[in-house]
């Protein structure tokens, strides 16, 4: 392979490390479709990917890095969205916390009325 494909691609969390490209793809005819990426120069197993990986790939660094595609990966779209996804999740936190506060108050309030009127008897 001489581009990058959905399972071997650089990653921009870890600059040190760079993708080898070329690369040989070994797809194996088994139930997980497994996938070994070699380097053609020295033979060394640059990754493997079976079904577990895959899904992982998908479910962790796409949904939590947000690198489903390459033009996702590139830099201003790649801050854009995190920063939206940041701030989605700040207002979602600030709610949950503005709604404990007031549940908070109201059980505390509902308390203090029935111990007041305790004493009253």
């Amino acid at each position: 392979m001489n581009e990058e494909d959905p399972y071997y691609y650089s990653r921009q969390r870890r600059a040190f490390e760079e993708v080898v490209l070329p690369v040989y793809r070994v797809i194996l005819n088994d139930d997980d479709q497994t996938r070994y990426y070699l380097d053609p120069g020295t033979g060394a197993l640059l990754q493997r990917a079976d079904a577990t990986g895959r899904w992982r790939r998908w479910l962790f660094s796409g949904l939590h890095r947000l690198d489903f595609t390459d033009w996702m990966r590139s830099r201003p779209f790649r801050d854009i969205m995190m920063w939206l996804t940041l701030l989605g999740g700040l207002a979602l936190s600030v709610t949950g916390v503005y709604l404990a506060i007031r549940r908070v108050r109201s059980d505390v309030a509902l308390l203090f009325r029935i111990v007041v009127k305790r004493r009253r008897w």
